[in-house]
């Protein structure tokens, strides 16, 4: 008999990630199909939790500013909080802390594997991976990479690279830093912006990214561990990524990017950037480095899952 999957308190619009990772992830742990149910009267084996709450509706936010909670109200919200599944596992692509205080069977992100023997470190860029197929699973990326390509150097030529614009970013979040690079970046050379910062949004920013030399990819936050789909994604532009993150657990090839918090300031970082900008053979070799030096193992992840949650 097939098991239920029931999730809830994701971004918005999460169903690829919710079919084409998750569920063919928990048919491998439980070795069998795994359907989808977003019924709460539904008695699952597995509910899946994130950290987007979802919007209050208005007469519920309204009964709650004065106190007073309509009846039927009481029995959505209770019914939504009551426990009605076998097993519930948290999962966060943001920089958040397990919430070990409500005791999840599991919890998936980007903390410290060793803090909890339920937690499994699982970094939002291995969402983008093809692991059950070449169905896309995240919409942030708009291609399913192949870790065998990444791990292996490619083939771009520095007349290429000649033919190519100076430095791109694409944001939607006006980050203090992130705009800061934008500032100094522009005293080399010219750094077009696309997203929601410029109001300049592109469907393809794997077509668009690939006509510059270097593209801007921080992350939103810095956390040991905290790697999300910005380097993959910078990578498979084919621009030399300019990276602000901690890959903790040492996945990616540092020499196929440049990472920020490995200069001591902005003037030392420009100084790279610019030699690289006029070496174009050496900037040539750094792109075509493979971005992965080790794998990340599907299995690993099944494997332990299995063992919390198939006891």
């Amino acid at each position: 008999m097939p098991k239920l999957l029931r999730y809830k308190n994701f971004w918005l619009h999460p169903e690829k990630t919710i079919n084409h990772f998750f569920l063919p992830l928990f048919s491998k742990v439980f070795n069998e199909e795994v359907l989808l149910t977003n019924n709460f009267n539904d008695k699952v084996d597995i509910e899946l939790i994130s950290v987007f709450k979802p919007k209050e509706p208005k007469l519920q936010r309204i009964s709650r500013k004065i106190g007073i909670e309509p009846e039927f109200l009481r029995k959505v919200n209770k019914k939504q909080f009551e426990s009605n599944s076998t097993k519930k596992v948290w999962f966060s692509g943001e920089n958040k802390r397990p919430p070990f205080q409500n005791n999840y069977d599991a919890y998936l992100g980007y903390d410290q594997s060793d803090i909890s023997p339920n937690f499994i470190y699982l970094p939002l860029w291995v969402l983008n991976l093809n692991w059950f197929g070449e169905e896309l699973t995240h919409d942030r990326l708009n291609k399913v990479s192949d870790q065998t390509s990444l791990l292996q150097k490619r083939n771009i030529s520095s007349s290429e690279l000649s033919r190519r614009k100076f430095c791109c970013i694409f944001a939607n979040n006006p980050e203090n830093l992130r705009m800061e690079m934008i500032y100094q970046l522009k005293k080399i050379g010219e750094v077009d912006i696309f997203g929601g910062v410029a109001n300049n949004f592109v469907k393809d920013k794997l077509a668009v990214g690939k006509n510059y030399r270097f593209i801007i990819s921080f992350e939103n936050t810095l956390y040991p561990g905290y790697v999300t789909e910005k380097l993959l994604e910078a990578y498979e532009t084919t621009a030399f990524p300019l990276y602000w993150g901690l890959d903790r657990d040492g996945y990616f090839n540092t020499d196929s990017f440049l990472n920020f918090t490995d200069f001591p300031n902005f003037k030392t970082f420009m100084m790279e950037v610019e030699r690289l900008n006029e070496n174009l053979d050496e900037l040539a070799r750094k792109i075509n480095q493979p971005l992965l030096q080790r794998e990340f193992l599907q299995h690993n992840v099944v494997t332990d899952l299995q063992k919390i949650l198939c006891v």
